[in-house]
């Protein structure tokens, strides 16, 4: 997917709008990080969750699907918005046409990116950066049989001076199933409807 290219996101509450405008634009999508930023509407105590990332691009037009971590799936607790208006968000996702997958994560990552399609994870920091925070989003560029390859819109790679880092599958799905208490443990594939 040499066509990806993740911006660096304009505040800490914008990983997840910065994602989703890396894919918009490698769709040729023309809105500004600053327009998809302020167009993406926000969780009650900051940042987005993935329901509200898929309906923003189904409101552009995308056909969308959602995979969910059994952890986010059986959650009862978290950050300070109930959790039922998660479960209430991934209704209108639903009804904005959003599909649900129900295959493994590792199937649905790979489904996804061999049709060319790259997808927003949203996974914990602490797990892949052992930096203090949780509910981090992130772009899955490409995956192999032993790692997957991210664009991250925060960190930098020490090493390559990008944007780029590969993880091993084991620690990439350690850092979703950590997400999963901070309503994350998700991942989002949105493509152009044509």
């Amino acid at each position: 997917m040499s066509k990806l290219v993740v911006s660096k996101q304009l505040d800490a509450d914008t990983c997840g709008a910065t994602c989703a405008h890396a894919i918009h634009r490698y769709y040729k999508g023309r809105q500004s990080l600053g327009r998809v930023s302020r167009s993406v509407k926000k969780w009650p105590i900051g940042g987005t969750i993935m329901p509200l990332l898929g309906m923003w691009a189904a409101n552009q037009g995308y056909r969308t699907e959602l995979w969910r971590s059994e952890g986010s799936k059986r959650h009862s607790g978290g950050y300070a918005a109930p959790w039922v208006i998660w479960e209430l968000l991934l209704d209108l996702f639903r009804d904005r046409g959003g599909a649900i997958a129900e295959e493994s994560a590792r199937t649905f990552i790979r489904r996804h990116l061999i049709k060319g399609h790259p997808l927003i994870a949203e996974i914990s920091e602490q797990t892949l950066y052992h930096r203090k925070g949780d509910g981090h989003f992130v772009v899955i560029a490409a995956a192999g049989p032993e790692f997957v390859a991210i664009e991250d819109p925060y960190y930098v790679n020490k090493k390559t001076g990008s944007r780029s880092f590969e993880f091993p599958w084991p620690t990439f799905m350690r850092a979703m199933r950590s997400s999963a208490k901070t309503y994350g443990g998700c991942l989002l594939a949105f493509w152009p409807s044509t």
